[in-house]
């Protein structure tokens, strides 16, 4: 059993859930929700996870502020982020990757690989 702890930032209920049961179910990891960034945010200030799945449109607080956010905070910079997000134009793993994003997943995404994904974008296979 995975002893790692991967927090989801979306919005997006439905894709929580998703994300929770292909994660949790497939995966075998702990899963953390959070709803917006500023919860987001507080969430991985107190949880600390292994790693973050942070989708780029929300309201409020989008992914982007939310991404400089915790790569200014001293406790959270170094946690390995994976975007998601619908918009392919959005993403730039080059442009981000200085912030700690790992990965890039775009939106449809396959639940059953998407564990494995992210272990190997985070080097969990190679420990």
């Amino acid at each position: 059993m995975s002893n790692k702890r991967i927090l989801v930032i979306d919005d997006d209920p439905c894709i929580r859930e998703i994300l929770y049961m292909s994660l949790s179910e497939v995966g075998n990891y702990e899963v953390i929700e959070a709803s917006s960034g500023r919860t987001g945010l507080t969430e991985a200030c107190r949880s600390r996870p292994d790693a973050i799945v942070l989708d780029l449109c929300m309201p409020q607080m989008d992914g982007m502020e939310v991404l400089r956010q915790l790569h200014a905070c001293q406790s959270t910079q170094m946690i390995p982020v994976i975007i998601l997000s619908a918009i392919a134009s959005l993403v730039n793993l080059d442009r981000l990757s200085s912030q700690g994003v790992v990965e890039t997943i775009l939106k449809p995404f396959d639940c059953l690989t998407l564990p494995d994904r992210i272990a190997a974008a985070c080097h969990w296979n190679s420990a």
